[in-house]
């Protein structure tokens, strides 16, 4: 939410203390950030690999089921499914556990930028504030010039 400031107020010498902790609180974030679009392309790829898996695993099963009755080659063949299941299982594992993860950095994303966000309201209602005193520090002087000019001795409008 940005606070809008009358056009008269000079923030040039707005000095924010927290400052480095914004700095820090971004740093957080984009750190966070990156994290997630890691985990997120290796889960684009794991999906990948899983799917390339499961179709050749399917091919392989066609071909044993299609493949001439001979017990021993049968039996080595249906070994070798079941070690491609379990790889594929495993892979099904890994892949269950990197959404876990993906999930815990959404949420330290979310977090992070909740924080950040909040800081920044914090900056903004430090600007208004700031923004309002330089604009009644200006009223001032233009009371006191005119007082001046119309109450002192010897003033222009004073002599009238």
């Amino acid at each position: 939410m940005k606070i809008r400031f009358w056009p008269l107020a000079d923030l040039r010498a707005f000095r924010w203390r927290l400052e480095p902790l914004h700095r820090k609180l971004r740093a957080d974030l984009d750190a966070a950030q990156f994290t997630l679009a890691t985990l997120l392309r290796q889960d684009k790829e794991m999906g990948e690999a899983i799917r390339h898996l499961d179709q050749q695993f399917l091919k392989d099963a066609r071909d044993v089921l299609n493949a001439p009755l001979q017990p021993q080659n049968r039996a080595c063949a249906l070994q070798f499914l079941a070690d491609r299941g379990g790889e594929l299982d495993a892979r099904r594992r890994e892949a269950a556990e990197l959404r876990r993860r993906i999930t815990a950095a959404r949420e330290r994303c979310m977090a992070a930028e909740r924080r950040l966000v909040s800081l920044e309201t914090l900056r903004g209602n430090a600007q208004a504030a700031f923004a309002q005193e330089q604009m009644r520090a200006a009223a001032r002087e233009a009371d006191m010039a005119w007082l001046a000019n119309h109450y002192l001795p010897g003033s222009a409008v004073s002599q009238r």
